[in-house]
């Protein structure tokens, strides 16, 4: 093997959950938070109808701020485990103008219309562990199989005010650590080239987690909601995920690397809500440089730049859902990854920062996520 050529350890994907808060003139829901099948906080979702009832709003697991930029690929035939811990943060909701707003309008009870200010933080901290099995045996094309599964465990901490224009208000704090949605991937495919990586996958995520639409009920101004728990730690559905990728080496050692992949989410019924969430797509994107800290090449060290865009592409369904207040939902981020690679040790420690812009009928934050990985035999 070449000695600038590293054992590809890393998983292929550690994706996130996440949730949506949907804002329109009757609505507010949420939707984006949560790490390839935990990030999850189903945050005061608030759904303000024409009857006063909150509802559950537009969700996805996939949340692609946590990988790696060479992740995607199929690693040598052995036995990994992974660990990621990811870090969301965010205040700011964009509406489906992409317009930053902190204001919810709803008729009350009353008959007259009630304007809400809603002020959000939203932290969340999750674990996802992550046991990968590469087999030994090749498959058509001179490739590889592969199959891992990665349970998730976070601690989300919501804090939210929602205050009426004549000042009266509600505040409250939610923290909750549990076990969260689960995602196996039974299918994972690969072929490696002297210039090129490709790899093709399909996962599913089971609603592991807790999910409840018991919620609470705010009368506020004559005004009143309810809305699902806000200690969920699960969606509440399953889902299908359908994954490719590419990479490209300029040089046959690969201490350069090009790659973009595609995600794509088929959703099942939300349980209890009526809702059917409609399909994602996401475009993952970076450059991974290798870069040599001993003469001998065994430390090395990866940057480069990455980002990622997520794009809803079919709307959400359902009789839980209002025609007139169902926007598509997207958003860009960029940033890096930089981190080191112990080749005797086939380990690897990695950081991701991305900030997120040009979102649009949903949350828009910063993402910190740490990673770290070993081949075990």
């Amino acid at each position: 093997m070449n000695r600038w050529k590293v054992p590809q350890i890393k998983p292929c994907c550690s994706r996130h959950r996440y949730f949506y808060v949907l804002d329109k003139l009757n609505t507010t829901v949420v939707k984006r938070l949560d790490h390839r099948r935990l990030f999850k906080i189903v945050l005061l979702s608030l759904l303000v109808t024409s009857n006063g009832v909150l509802t559950a709003g537009t969700l996805a697991h996939y949340a692609p701020g946590v990988y790696n930029i060479r992740d995607f690929y199929v690693p040598d035939p052995g036995f990994y485990t992974l660990l990621y811990a990811p870090y969301y943060h965010t205040h700011q909701y964009k509406d489906s103008n992409g317009n930053t707003t902190n204001f919810v309008s709803g008729p009350a009870r009353s008959g007259r219309l009630v304007t809400l200010a809603l002020s959000t933080d939203i932290d969340v901290a999750t674990i996802n562990p992550t046991f990968m099995w590469v087999s030994p045996w090749k498959i058509p094309g001179d490739g590889k199989f592969s199959a891992y599964v990665a349970p998730s465990f976070g601690n989300s901490s919501v804090s939210s005010s929602l205050e009426t224009a004549s000042g009266r208000d509600v505040s409250s704090t939610h923290s909750q650590f549990a076990i969260g949605d689960l995602f196996a991937q039974p299918v994972w495919l690969g072929w490696t080239k002297s210039h090129w990586d490709l790899s093709a996958a399909y996962g599913f995520y089971a609603p592991t987690g807790k999910f409840s639409t018991d919620g609470t009920t705010l009368r506020l101004s004559g005004l009143q909601v309810t809305g699902i728990a806000t200690n969920n730690v699960g969606l509440g559905f399953w889902e299908n995920q359908f994954q490719g990728a590419a990479a490209w080496y300029p040089w046959e050692d690969k201490r350069t690397a090009i790659s973009v992949a595609g995600t794509y989410e088929i959703s099942a019924g939300q349980q209890g809500t009526g809702i059917t969430p409609g399909s994602d797509f996401t475009m993952n994107w970076g450059i991974s440089q290798y870069v040599p800290l001993r003469s001998n090449k065994t430390l090395l060290l990866e940057i480069g730049p990455a980002g990622y865009c997520e794009w809803q592409t079919s709307y959400d369904h359902g009789s839980g859902v209002d025609p007139d207040n169902n926007p598509l939902s997207k958003i860009y981020a960029g940033g890096g990854q930089i981190g080191l690679t112990y080749v005797p040790w086939k380990a690897f420690l990695n950081v991701l920062y991305y900030e997120e812009f040009g979102a649009v009928a949903r949350f828009q934050g910063q993402m910190l996520s740490v990673s770290v990985g070993k081949k075990i035999f």
